[in-house]
């Protein structure tokens, strides 16, 4: 048994006590504690001395020696051999074996964390636990590597011997095979549009460190190409294995710590940031909310001129994780005002009603977890009048942007900022842009999809001094798009961009 950054199953091939797990088992490990045979009272230290990211192999030494060892099974696999699945299964410390047949003696092996040339498919029982044990043979020969499971479909898979044995060789030797150094994981938004690896952390000194990778980035293109789109890591793996190890390879990063899209190099330049998605210092639109992306404080006044629909702003958000989400609203002395949240079909999620005049009301409510778009409307009572507010969200909640919106935003020195619209195919948005003309700035707009982050897909001229320029972008697809605004000369400044859009 092992135990690394969770727990998992291994075999000795070596009386030296050079033994192979999964990689998934052992990455991210701080140390590595070993229990050989069941023994429960006595466990020892182990080092990595190498490891395959994208065949899920590691090779560790086990401290000590006169190991008894497994030997490795030399004939050929076929359809209905007996096989046993030997290892620690939910981390106890009781030693199992269960009993199955080949049922496949190659079959897929893409997952979200490896990708691996034909696996043998069995119906051995495999749990939690069981990942880097051995499937053996009645002779107690090792077949195969078990890392992978369907338990709703009775499906358990291992990776064979003509690839685990050679894989092993090299990692015994200390070498790294298809690996940058991260524990990661493909994952896709329910709706296609962001997908990627997922970095669960980074090994010192290994080039996604020298890159400055860190554990919550989103590795979203590798040379060019966008990973994962099928949900599993096929792509970033056949990128690692076109490549030598030192070769350098350019990476799109998304963090989500620090709100921004980096871009950079593996064995090369480290990531540096391409564009912020950080709130603007300063924003005010003169018929709804003031626009930020991952916004957390968000601001806003206006006003109701009626009872009815006619006195009701209604602001649109994407929300995208689990989260609260909180609208407040102040009312100033001669309006009486309601609020409520809504989901797009209208139904209410939070009501806060009869804030009073001067008064102060406040709606909340927990997003599902998914990409789904979501209403704040604020109504007047009877009556009309001023009256200024707060949305507040968690930091990967969207606020998107309403047709016809003035922006007034504010650029800091060497930073970008972004802003969010839901686009419906068949619309075209126009924007207009300019600049201050006391403020040493000359501005433009690109247009960007959520779901790339880099290719722009429409943009403006510099405006220069107090300039204007103008944009119309037919939209391709219904979508999350960002508008990027940027400074050329770096100095920072304020600017104006009015948006809308038209069917």
């Amino acid at each position: 048994a092992v135990s690394g950054s969770g727990f998992g199953s291994g075999f000795i091939i070596d009386p030296s006590g050079i033994a192979v797990t999964n990689n998934h088992v052992v990455a991210g490990a701080a140390s590595l504690k070993v229990r050989i045979g069941g023994d429960k009272d006595k466990t020892y230290n182990a080092k990595i001395l190498g490891v395959s990211e994208c065949s899920d192999l590691a090779v560790i030494d086990i401290e000590g020696d006169g190991f008894p060892y497994l030997q490795w099974y030399e004939g050929d696999v076929s359809v209905g051999m007996d096989v046993y699945a030997a290892g620690f299964p939910l981390g106890e410390p009781e030693f199992t074996l269960t009993r199955g047949v080949v049922s496949k003696a190659s079959a897929p092996g893409e997952t979200a964390w490896a990708s691996v040339d034909g696996v043998i498919g069995h119906d051995a029982t495999i749990n939690p636990g069981n990942s880097g044990g051995p499937l053996i043979t009645k002779d107690g020969q090792v077949i195969g590597v078990n890392y992978s499971s369907r338990p709703d479909y009775d499906q358990y898979f291992a990776i064979g011997t003509e690839k685990a044995i050679s894989i092993t060789k090299q990692l015994s030797d200390g070498k790294d095979v298809d690996s940058i150094g991260l524990n990661g994981q493909a994952v896709i938004s329910k709706d296609g549009s962001l997908t990627g690896v997922w970095v669960s952390s980074v090994v010192s000194g290994s080039p996604a460190d020298k890159a400055d990778l860190q554990g919550g980035d989103v590795i979203v293109k590798m040379e060019g190409v966008e990973l994962a789109k099928d949900g599993t890591m096929a792509d970033y793996c056949d990128i690692l294995r076109s490549h030598n190890a030192d070769d350098a390879m350019s990476i799109d990063v998304i963090r989500y710590d620090t709100k921004e899209g980096l871009e950079g190099q593996l064995n090369g330049e480290p990531l540096t940031q391409a564009f912020s998605f950080a709130a603007a210092s300063k924003s005010v639109a003169n018929q709804g909310a003031s626009q930020a992306l991952y916004g957390s404080l968000v601001k806003f006044k206006d006003t109701l001129t009626a009872s009815g629909d006619k006195g009701m702003k209604k602001f649109t958000f994407i929300g995208v994780t689990d989260g609260e989400v909180v609208a407040y609203v102040k009312p100033e002395a001669d309006l009486d005002a309601v609020i409520m949240i809504a989901d797009a079909s209208g139904k209410a999620l939070a009501f806060a009603d009869d804030a009073g005049p001067g008064g102060a009301e406040r709606a909340s409510f927990k997003n599902t977890g998914k990409m789904s778009l979501f209403a704040i409307a604020v109504a007047g009572k009877s009556s009309q009048g001023n009256y200024e507010g707060i949305f507040m969200g968690n930091d990967k909640t969207f606020f998107l942007l309403e047709p016809k919106y003035l922006v007034a935003g504010s650029l800091i020195p060497d930073k970008s900022i972004g802003y969010a619209y839901y686009g419906k195919a068949g619309e075209t948005l126009n924007v207009i842009l300019t600049s201050d003309p006391k403020a040493p700035m000359d501005v433009s707009v690109i247009i960007v999809a959520f779901s790339d982050l880099k290719t722009v897909l429409a943009k403006t001229n510099s405006t220069g001094k107090g300039g204007v320029e103008t944009l119309s972008f037919p939209i391709p697809k219904n979508g999350v798009y960002i508008m990027v605004v940027s400074d050329a000369e770096n100095k920072g400044g304020s600017f104006l961009m009015v948006t809308g859009t038209k069917k």
